[in-house]
């Protein structure tokens, strides 16, 4: 993932620095349809022409939102975010143990 260049000159044009840190906890508001829980994501990347970002679910999932539609997590859904991821890397490592197992017979 590139730099964003914060001066004009060989670098290209100048771009806006990102809004949030990598690793960021952000809710994507553009996800909330039908009354339902908006996502949550940890932000991995962030376009430099400020076109969007992508953002990482607890499971796993990567999608990209319009950064105009997110806002920091709050306290509550941070811990649900890590809650999930915790509960599926148990899940992934169970089934890798599992998996293992299976050429040991």
């Amino acid at each position: 993932m590139g730099q964003a260049s914060h001066s004009e000159g060989r670098e290209g044009p100048a771009t806006t620095p990102p809004k949030y840190p990598l690793g960021a906890h952000l809710v994507d508001e553009g996800t909330a349809v039908l009354g339902e829980t908006p996502w949550t994501g940890r932000l991995v990347h962030v376009f430099e022409d400020g076109s969007g970002s992508r953002l990482l679910s607890p499971t796993g999932f990567v999608w990209t939102a319009a950064d105009h539609r997110l806002r920091p997590a709050t306290a509550d859904e941070r811990a649900a975010y890590e809650a999930v991821s915790a509960r599926t890397d148990r899940q992934r490592d169970a089934l890798a143990a599992r998996i293992a197992g299976l050429g040991e017979r």
